[in-house]
């Protein structure tokens, strides 16, 4: 709990087998028969659980990230136009949440800037609509941000996740990636009242919420791997060795 805390930001943390686990517990929280979820793309088990809660999927991805010639620094930008059509179509009071990866596991990887991210939380905010962040390789996501984006390379990799962070009412993740562990994952919130709705749930589809069907062991490990992915040597090397 202190190190989601501490470095995603969000107060309430509930610990899951896996990301998918995460995954299933937010959509079963928030999407009700015929609501409509936009993404940046999507992620094959997170449309799984959103349709499966009755939800229907729509691409708002620039169009970038469909061209794999392109060398724009942030495929995994939101075309804007295309998410006020969306809203514009059916309504906001249809759309549970705006779902974002950073990265885009689907388009190969590839960032969502941190412009983008306020724009769309600029959106969201205007229109009541709440932002469900995938954060599975945010830290990543931070590290091209740090790199490509005008005015963040002075930023800490720990200062840019968290500004990242900061836009959404909650986050998924999955600790075999970015946190370096062998099994494990969260789902964080910000709200009170659907962090306890999100502890019941947890406890019918993996454990209990004080540890969501993870052994102690992996929990700490996890812990001590949030931690460690966000130095800036770790990052660097490990973005420097794919680049290689």
């Amino acid at each position: 709990e202190q190190a989601v805390r501490t470095h995603y930001g969000l107060p309430h943390v509930i610990p899951t087998h896996q990301g998918r686990g995460a995954e299933n517990i937010l959509s079963k929280l928030f999407i009700r028969p015929g609501d409509h979820v936009p993404g940046n793309m999507y992620f094959t088990t997170t449309r799984a659980h959103q349709e499966l809660a009755g939800g229907t999927f729509h691409d708002i991805i620039i169009d970038e990230a469909h061209d794999a010639v392109s060398e724009h620094p942030f495929k995994g930008n939101v075309d804007l136009a295309k998410l006020e059509a969306l809203v514009r179509r059916v309504g906001p009071d249809r759309i549970p949440y705006i779902s974002l990866g950073a990265t885009v596991n689907m388009a190969g990887g590839q960032p969502i800037s941190l412009t983008s991210l306020h724009e769309v939380a600029d959106f969201a905010q205007h229109h009541g609509i709440k932002i469900a962040i995938d954060a599975t390789r945010a830290v990543e996501n931070a590290w091209f941000i740090q790199q490509r984006e005008p005015g963040h390379r002075d930023q800490t990799i720990t200062e840019i996740l968290l500004e990242t962070c900061s836009i959404a009412d909650a986050v998924v993740m999955s600790g075999k990636k970015d946190s370096l562990v062998n099994i494990g994952g969260w789902l964080a919130l910000r709200d009170d009242e659907a962090a306890e709705r999100a502890r019941g749930l947890v406890v019918l589809y993996e454990g209990l919420h004080t540890y969501g069907g993870l052994a102690g062991r992996d929990m700490e490990a996890m812990a001590i791997g949030i931690a460690e992915s966000v130095q800036e040597d770790y990052i660097r090397s490990r973005i420097g060795q794919v680049m290689y």
